[in-house]
C-alpha cells in the first residue's frame, strides 16, 4: 500500500458530456485530434475532456476533480524498489551503473518481441488478409488538397471566375474539399459571387437599411451574419456611406474590456446620426445586452423586445417591424429548408463551367450524378429528407450546405472515397450524401433519421431482392439503370455477402430517388418516434389528435396505466420521495380540462416570416387559465424531437425511473406551472406506486372528508 490518489480523472462526465465536447473540438479545429487508437497516448477520454473543458471555458483541473479517493498499491519489479520510492540509499542497477555490460540491450529487446510477438501475428491468416483489403494510406486522404496556382492571363485557379472553366470547376471541387471552418472573409470578390444567393430575406433587410434601420444579425457561427452584411453593403451602394458596418462583434472585442468596444463604437454611430449593420454570434450578443442598458437604455429595451419574440404563434403580431432597430436571428433560418437549399443546388447546377462539364462526359459520375441532381423528382425528394433532419431538430450552418450540394456533384478530398472504377456506387450522388466525416455531424444524421436504407418496407426490400429486380421498368429518372444484384446473394461466401449487402443499400438509396415506387413510400411504415414526431410537425389539419396524443403520453410518464380521460385533460402530478431517490409515488387529484389545452406552431414574426426560411423543429403544447381570471396566455412545453422520443418511450412501456433526467425535467417543471391556472377538480384520485407498479383510482366524497370506493388497476389497463 502505497497512498490514495487525490481524486482526479474522468469518471463523473456522463457519455453525453465527452460526445458533446469531442463535437465542440471537431468543429473548432477541423479534424479529431484523439482517436483513441494504439499509440496516440494514455487514457484517451481524459485528453478529450481536458481539452473540450478548456476550450469552452471551464477550467479543466478544477472540473476534473472528483474527490473520489483511491488506494494505489505497488508491485515491486526491482528487489530496492521501496528504497527508491523512499529516497532512501541504494545500489545502482547494473544497467546504470555499468551500461558499457548492456550494449546488447536493444538488440534483445527487440529479438524477445520479434519471437514473442510478432511470429504469431506473421502466422495469423485473418490479419493478412485484412491487411491485403486495406487501401493505401496516403496523406491526402487527411489533409485537403490544395489547387496548384496557375500561371497565365487566365488569374486564379481557384478562383470562383477567373481561369476559365478551369477556374471555375476549380473552385468548386475546392469547396467540396473544405472542411466546416471554411469562412466568408477569405472569398475573393469572384467567389463571393458565385456563393451569393439573392434572398427575401436581403430584399427585407435591404428596404429596411434604406429606411434608416439599424440592423442586427446574430445566430451561429457559419449562419451567413458576415456573408449577409457584405451584401448589403453592396447593395446599398453609395447609401453605405451612412452606415457603420461591423462585420464581426467577437474581433471588436478584447479581454480587458469585454463588449465594451462594440457600446462605444455603437453610442458613436447614434451621436453621428448614422446607422450600424452589426454581425455578432449569439453568446456576445448576450454579453452585450447585459451591457447596452448602462449606455444605451432605449436601443437595450428594444433590441430585448424582439430577441423575446423572435418566434411567435400570433400572426398579428407585426411588433418587430416597429421602431429603428430590428434584431434578426439567422439561427432560426434553417439552411435545409427548401426554401434555401433549393437555391443553392440550382447555382451550382446553372453554373456554364458546370454544365458545360457534365455534357463533355470527360468525367462519367460527374455526368451521371449530374443528370440526376437536375432531376425535379430527386431535388424534391432530397429536400423532403432534409424536411425530416429539420423535424429531428437537426439543422446545417450555410457553408456546411454549400459544401454538401458540391460534394454530391465533386466528390470529397478523402481518397478512394467513389470506389475503384467508374460508375462505382461509392460515386453515386445518393451515396455521397451519406457519406461517412467526422467533420460534418450533418453526415451523422442524415444515417439515423433520413437514410431510406435504414428503414425496412416489405414490398420494396422484396422487390429489390428480386433477381433482375434492377431493370428499366419503374426507373424514371435517366437512361442509365442500376445492374441487378446477383442471383445468388444469399449462398456466397461471408465476404462476398457483406459486398453485396452494401450493394443493396446503395440500390436502396437510388431506388428513393429515381424509382417511381420511391420516395415518402419508403417510410410510410417507419413507426420511430423521429418518423411520427415528423408526420405531426407536417400534418397541422390534425392537431385535435396530437393533442390527445401528447396529453395522454404526458400523463403516462406519471401514471403508467390507461384510465378514463387520459387522452382529454392533463392531470397534475405531485410526486413524493425521500432525499435524492427517485419519486416512489405520484397523485393527481387536479387536472386542466381539454377546453383550455391546445397546440401551437410558432414561427419568426409576421415582418419576417416569409424572408427567413424557417424549418419547424418544435411545437407548444399550451394550457391555458380560465378566460375571466387573466390568465388565458397560460403556459406551455416545448414539444421537440428530443422529448417527443421521451414521450414515446414512456407510452411503449419505458419504465419512469430510465428515462433521461433533463427530459423529465421539463416536464415537472411544465407540471407544477399549471398550478396557477386554477386547475378544475377530478372528481377522483389517481395513484401509482413505483415501487409496487400498482395504479389505482380513489373515489372520495365532494367534500373530500371520506374514501366512496378504490378500484386497483389491473395489467389490462397498461398500453
Amino acid at each position: 500500500y502505497l497512498g490514495d490518489t487525490t481524486g482526479y480523472g474522468t469518471v463523473q462526465f456522463a457519455d453525453d458530456t465527452v460526445k458533446a465536447l469531442e463535437v465542440v473540438l471537431r468543429r473548432r479545429r477541423g479534424y479529431r485530434d484523439v482517436n483513441g487508437v494504439f499509440g496516440e497516448g494514455a487514457s484517451p477520454r481524459l485528453r478529450k475532456l481536458r481539452s473540450g473543458l478548456d476550450a469552452v471555458g471551464f477550467q479543466a483541473d478544477v472540473s476534473m476533480l472528483h474527490h473520489q479517493e483511491r488506494r494505489i498499491y505497488g508491485v515491486p519489479l526491482y528487489p530496492q524498489a521501496a528504497k527508491y520510492l523512499c529516497g532512501l540509499g541504494m545500489d545502482m542497477p547494473g544497467y546504470v551503473a555499468a551500461p558499457a555490460r548492456y550494449l546488447d540491450a536493444t538488440e534483445r529487446i527487440a529479438e524477445f518481441w520479434r519471437t514473442r510477438w510478432l511470429s504469431s501475428r506473421l502466422a495469423h491468416e485473418e490479419s493478412w488478409a485484412a491487411l491485403g483489403e486495406t487501401r493505401r494510406w496516403t496523406l491526402s486522404s487527411t489533409v485537403p488538397l490544395r489547387e496548384p496556382p496557375r500561371s497565365g492571363g487566365g488569374g486564379g485557379g481557384s478562383s470562383g471566375g477567373g481561369g476559365g472553366d478551369d477556374g471555375r470547376l476549380a473552385f468548386w471541387r475546392k469547396l467540396a474539399r473544405a472542411g466546416p471552418n471554411a469562412v466568408s472573409e477569405g472569398l475573393t470578390e469572384e467567389e463571393f459571387g458565385a456563393l451569393h444567393l439573392h434572398t427575401p430575406l436581403e430584399d427585407h433587410l435591404l428596404e429596411r437599411a434604406r429606411a434608416g434601420a439599424t440592423i442586427v444579425l446574430t445566430g451561429n457561427a457559419g449562419d451567413g451574419k458576415t456573408h449577409l452584411a457584405r451584401a448589403l453593403e453592396r447593395r446599398l451602394e453609395g447609401a453605405a456611406e451612412g452606415f457603420e458596418f461591423a462585420y464581426d462583434g467577437t474581433a471588436m472585442m478584447n479581454a480587458d474590456d469585454g463588449v465594451a468596444p462594440i457600446v462605444e463604437r455603437w453610442r458613436e454611430v447614434e451621436r453621428t446620426g448614422r446607422r450600424m449593420i452589426l454581425a455578432i454570434n449569439q453568446f456576445p450578443l448576450y454579453m452585450l445586452r447585459r451591457a447596452l442598458p448602462e449606455g444605451l437604455p432605449e436601443v437595450a429595451a428594444e433590441l430585448e423586445r424582439q430577441w423575446a419574440a423572435r418566434l411567435t404563434a400570433d400572426a398579428r403580431d407585426a411588433s418587430a417591424e416597429a421602431g429603428s432597430l430590428l434584431l434578426v436571428d439567422l439561427s432560426l433560418r434553417n439552411p435545409l429548408a427548401r426554401g434555401f437549399a433549393g437555391p443553392v443546388l440550382q447555382k451550382i447546377l446553372e453554373d456554364r463551367a458546370v454544365q458545360r462539364h457534365a455534357a463533355s462526359g470527360v468525367d462519367a459520375d460527374f455526368s451521371f450524378n449530374y443528370e440526376r441532381l437536375a432531376h425535379q423528382q430527386v431535388q424534391e425528394r432530397l429536400f423532403a429528407l432534409f424536411e425530416r433532419l429539420i423535424s429531428a431538430g437537426h439543422r446545417t450552418t450555410v457553408r456546411e450546405l454549400w459544401i454538401l450540394m458540391a460534394r454530391l456533384l465533386f466528390g470529397s478530398s478523402r481518397d478512394g472515397d467513389d470506389g475503384d472504377y467508374p460508375g462505382a456506387p461509392a460515386a453515386w450522388y445518393s451515396e455521397r450524401l451519406f457519406g461517412k466525416d467526422v467533420r460534418f455531424p450533418l453526415t451523422d444524421a442524415l444515417r439515423e433519421v433520413a437514410d431510406p436504407a435504414g428503414v425496412s418496407h416489405p414490398h420494396v426490400d422484396r422487390h429489390l431482392e428480386k433477381p433482375g429486380s434492377a431493370g428499366a421498368a419503374g426507373w424514371n429518372v435517366g437512361e442509365e439503370t442500376p445492374d441487378a444484384l446477383p442471383v445468388s446473394a444469399l449462398a456466397v461466401a461471408k465476404d462476398e455477402r457483406d459486398r453485396d449487402r452494401g450493394r443493396f443499400l446503395a440500390l436502396k438509396r437510388r431506388f428513393y430517388f429515381e424509382h417511381s415506387g420511391g420516395g415518402e413510400r419508403v417510410f410510410e411504415l417507419d413507426g420511430g418516434a423521429d418518423a411520427r414526431f415528423h408526420r405531426m410537425l407536417q400534418t397541422p389539419e390534425a392537431d385535435a389528435e396530437h393533442l390527445g396524443t401528447l396529453v395522454e403520453a404526458v400523463n403516462r410518464c406519471y401514471f403508467p396505466h390507461r384510465f378514463e380521460g387520459m387522452r382529454d385533460r392533463l392531470c397534475l402530478w405531485v410526486g413524493h420521495r425521500l432525499d435524492e431517490q427517485p419519486t416512489k409515488s405520484f397523485v393527481a387529484g387536479e387536472c386542466i380540462p381539454q377546453e383550455r389545452l391546445g397546440i401551437e406552431r410558432p414561427a419568426p414574426p409576421p415582418g419576417l416570416r416569409e424572408a427567413v426560411e424557417y424549418g419547424a423543429d418544435h411545437l407548444l403544447l399550451r394550457a391555458s387559465g380560465p378566460p375571466e381570471t387573466g390568465a388565458a396566455d397560460g403556459t406551455a412545453l416545448r414539444v421537440d424531437a428530443v422529448l417527443f422520443r421521451t414521450l414515446s418511450a414512456v407510452t411503449e412501456g419505458l419504465p419512469r425511473h430510465l428515462i433521461n433526467p433533463g427530459e423529465l425535467n421539463r416536464l415537472d417543471a411544465f407540471v407544477d406551472r399549471l398550478r396557477q391556472l386554477e386547475p378544475s377538480r377530478l372528481g377522483e384520485f389517481l395513484v401509482y406506486n413505483a415501487d409496487q407498479v400498482v395504479s389505482s383510482t380513489v373515489k372520495v366524497s365532494v367534500a373530500l372528508d371520506r374514501y366512496l370506493d378504490i378500484e386497483r388497476l389491473s395489467a389490462e389497463h397498461r398500453a
